[in-house]
Parts: C-alpha cells; sequence; structure tokens
C-alpha cells in the first residue's frame, strides 16, 4: 500500500476542479483502505478494513462493467479513458473514471463512472452513468461485477450467498440466478470476513455467480441489470455498493 506522503502527494493536486490521477490512487477511511488502478478499466485492486490484512478483491479486481456479450471478432473497446480526483470534502475524496465507448452496440456511449469510498463505513458507493452521444439507437445489456475474495483467498469453504425464491441459497457452482431481493455476500467463515453488493431493487433481474474458475476456487458476482433501447441522447444511471463486514459466519439480510 502507499505510504501516508505518497497518499498526500497524490490529493494534494486535487481541487474543486477534478484533478488527473495517472497512478495508482489509495484513500484511506477510518474503516478501510482502497487502491483503485488508473489501467485496465480503473478497476479497485485493494479493498482492505483497517483492523485486518486480507484484501477481498480477487485478481479479476471489482467494478468491473460492461454491455452485453463481447465480439471476439470486432472487440469493444474503451476510448478517452480518464481518472480524475475531487477534493471538495478532504475528508471524502471522489474518484470519477470516464470513457467512450467503440463497437458493435454501444457506439457513441459514454460512460461516467463516480466512486465514493465513505469515510465513516467499509463502503465503496458507485454511481455508474451512461450517455447516449452517438446517432444510432442501440440495444445494450448493463452489467457490473466484483471479484471477491472475502477472507484474502478464494478456499472451497468460502460461501456465496444469495437471496433467492427459495430463501437465501449458499451457491456452489456456476450460475444464472434470479435473485428474490438486490444483494449478494461472500463470506469466508473461518476468518469472520465478508464482503457484500447491493444492487439497485428497481433494476436488477439476475445475479450471476461464479464458484469455479480454470479449477481454481472463486466468489464472483455480477449484477445483470434490465436489457433497454438506448436512443441517441438517453441516459441511464444506476447506483449501488460494495461494503465489508467483520465477525459473521455468513450475511442473510442486507439493505442500503
Amino acid at each position: 500500500m502507499k505510504s501516508p506522503t505518497l497518499l498526500a502527494s497524490i490529493f494534494a493536486a486535487m481541487c474543486a476542479i477534478a484533478a488527473p490521477i495517472t497512478q495508482e490512487a489509495e484513500v484511506q477511511g477510518h474503516y478501510s483502505t482502497v487502491v483503485i488502478s488508473p489501467g485496465d478499466g480503473c478497476i479497485v485492486e485493494e479493498f482492505v478494513h483497517n483492523g485486518a490484512s486480507e484484501n477481498v478483491a480477487g485478481p479479476l479486481g471489482l467494478l468491473q462493467e460492461g454491455f452485453g456479450v463481447g465480439n471476439y471478432y470486432v472487440p469493444n473497446r474503451r476510448l478517452n479513458e480518464r481518472l480524475e480526483g475531487f477534493d471538495d470534502n478532504p475528508d471524502q475524496p471522489i474518484l470519477r473514471y470516464t470513457y467512450d465507448c467503440d463497437g458493435p452496440n454501444i457506439s457513441g456511449i459514454h460512460v461516467i463512472r463516480t466512486m465514493e469510498p465513505l469515510p465513516n463505513e467499509s463502503a465503496i458507493r458507485v454511481t455508474w452513468r451512461i450517455e447516449h452521444r452517438g446517432q444510432e439507437a442501440q440495444w445494450i445489456a448493463p452489467w457490473v461485477e466484483c471479484d471477491w475474495m472475502a477472507g484474502g483467498s478464494a478456499e472451497t469453504s468460502d460461501r456465496l450467498d444469495i437471496p433467492t425464491i427459495h430463501g437465501v441459497q449458499n451457491v456452489m457452482e456456476n450460475q444464472f440466478v434470479r435473485p428474490s431481493r438486490n444483494w449478494a455476500a461472500a463470506t469466508d467463515p473461518k476468518k469472520g470476513s465478508t464482503v457484500y453488493g447491493i444492487f439497485s431493487a428497481n433494476e436488477t433481474f439476475a445475479l450471476f455467480a461464479e464458484r469455479e474458475r480454470r479449477g481454481d476456487a472463486a466468489t464472483l458476482v455480477r449484477a445483470h441489470f434490465i436489457p433497454r433501447r438506448f436512443n441517441p441522447g438517453d441516459s441511464w444511471e444506476t447506483t449501488y455498493r460494495v461494503n465489508m463486514v467483520r465477525g459473521l459466519s455468513h450475511i442473510d439480510f442486507a439493505t442500503d
């Protein structure tokens, strides 16, 4: 992790006007520390509770996002990527990641992801906004994804609890789940470490759970939002959270 001196230097350059961030940024609150990389889709590489040492962000990181299924012959691209920091409130720095999309069914889409590591909670609040600045109407299927390692490593004993119409279930295989509520949680019961996501109840229609990745244990959750026809000039926005909690063997209830 970054030293306090480097942390201070990163945000010393920030002011009311957005300041570009070109190196790994660390935001430390009272309860958690977040490390965000400006490259590779601006994922969260580290999410650590200050009272523990486990990094609950898996190798694929937190806050991934996309639209539908990619085309392997005409791959989608992100253009004009930019990570900026705002320090209007020194106690709560805000990071904003923006880019333009290019590729089938996403050409002309502009994305704004605002990330708020909350200083008085072990949580990250994300506002994801999509604007259609292109010329043609398109169908999009937005999704966001988090690779979780609740105890700092992916173990077969880890739980991946998702509320279904048959009750809260510890999902043990890769599958799509139609959730009955708007959350999912990964827990390492041995270490009493939990990380969970809370998504829009009005927008979420499916969760994808991944428990096996090339023979290795994994606890990845992808929230799929309602597909929609996106006309030029349209915009769409959702807010979700990724939180941590200590001392529980599992979670079967969560709200915002």
